[in-house]
């Protein structure tokens, strides 16, 4: 079967982007042609595997700037292609962009992927949305919430954000390597990984850091990621903490060796549709404190704790210090802990089965 994915947001190093991505590399592709649709530049890894397998992919930029050159682009390739299944990821009903042009070109099934359970433009989102609840033939979402967020009491196909939990399991030779490297061998490590956005809280997060670090001050704050709002992060770290304090560590595509550096993940986000940096930390064994308006499918481990954004900064700080001396037990728990990833639904190879035979349910084959 033909199928035309089409990410619709920055394709980069964020959750949307490793879905679409990791759905892609571990899926059989002697049974799906997958083509891609981006904003921008996709990484180099998947065009790489694009190029390797025989697969196309587009770049149409200038989607926000010309809309409807954007849509006659987009239709233009649809209908040469003649996909089967035209599947769009996003985090709002401005999805109705593409949704429009997959039914301008003739495409019978479009698939909308909700990713999140608020958007950044709410006023435009509810505008669009009775356009865009006329265009979908087919319904996914990461969690219940994110489906009920843009489908409303429509029924949706839950897709679980796989990642390839064998690359995430606690490496003590990793770790200590990376420590080594970034000279903070002997430091408690707090870390989180997202870009540097509203949604994201990094003020928040720099602000239960600096209760730990009064504390603690052997701590160190990690933070992976970019984004629009990292210089003001950066300038606000430096007004207020020890540079040697907080590392900004940049964009990277081994996570799964970072979360090896990590001692607790904290991810206070104001929003989230799933948020897969949070299983992809559990699965490397590792404690977390996390918002409570994260929806609590996340939550595998028992090493994890819901905490309200209401709460004070330092009860948020003593959460997160009474997992200092967790080490030791993360590596006798680091086999259990993939175990119970993948009894979660979390594996990558399943969900490219399950979602192989959704692909097919939509279509109306056996």
């Amino acid at each position: 079967m033909k199928v035309l994915v089409i990410v619709n947001a920055h394709f980069g190093y964020d959750g949307i982007s490793n879905v679409a991505l990791n759905y892609y590399l571990y899926q059989d592709h002697d049974k799906v042609k997958m083509d891609f649709v981006t904003i921008n530049e996709p990484l180099e890894i998947l065009k790489t595997e694009l190029e390797r397998n025989g697969d196309n992919y587009y770049v149409l930029e200038g989607r926000n700037k010309n809309v409807l050159g954007y849509i006659k682009r987009l239709k233009n390739i649809i209908r040469k292609n003649k996909y089967d299944i035209v599947y769009v990821h996003g985090n709002s009903a401005t999805m109705f962009v593409e949704l429009l042009a997959a039914k301008l070109a003739g495409a019978k099934c479009r698939i909308a992927h909700s990713h999140n359970t608020k958007c950044d433009h709410y006023i435009i989102n509810k505008m669009l949305m009775p356009l865009f609840s006329r265009l979908y033939t087919g319904c996914c979402a990461c969690s219940k919430e994110a489906g009920e967020f843009l489908f409303g009491n429509k029924k949706c196909y839950v897709v679980n954000n796989g990642i390839n939990v064998d690359k995430y399991k606690y490496n003590p030779d990793v770790r200590s390597a990376l420590r080594e490297k970034y000279n903070i061998s002997d430091k408690f490590v707090v870390g989180h990984i997202g870009r540097f956005t509203h949604q994201k809280n990094h003020e928040f997060i720099l602000e239960c850091f600096r209760e730990v670090y009064k504390r603690c001050p052997d701590s160190v704050l990690l933070l992976v990621g970019n984004g629009e709002l990292e210089e003001e992060i950066k300038s606000k770290a430096q007004a207020e903490l020890p540079a040697e304090a907080v590392l900004f560590y940049g964009t990277t595509d081994k996570v799964n060796e970072v979360v090896q550096m990590m001692d607790v993940f904290l991810f206070p986000s104001k929003f989230e549709g799933l948020g897969i940096v949070a299983v992809e930390a559990q699965a490397s064994g590792m404690p977390c404190v996390i918002s409570d308006v994260v929806p609590n499918k996340v939550k595998i481990l028992d090493e994890v704790e819901f905490l309200s954004l209401d709460e004070k900064t330092d009860v948020w700080a003593e959460c997160i210090l009474s997992r200092r001396n967790y080490d030791a037990e993360r590596s006798s728990k680091a086999g259990k802990a993939l175990e119970k990833v993948v009894d979660s639904g979390f594996d990558i190879n399943s969900g490219c089965r399950e979602m192989y035979e959704y692909y097919k349910t939509v279509l109306g084959e056996k």
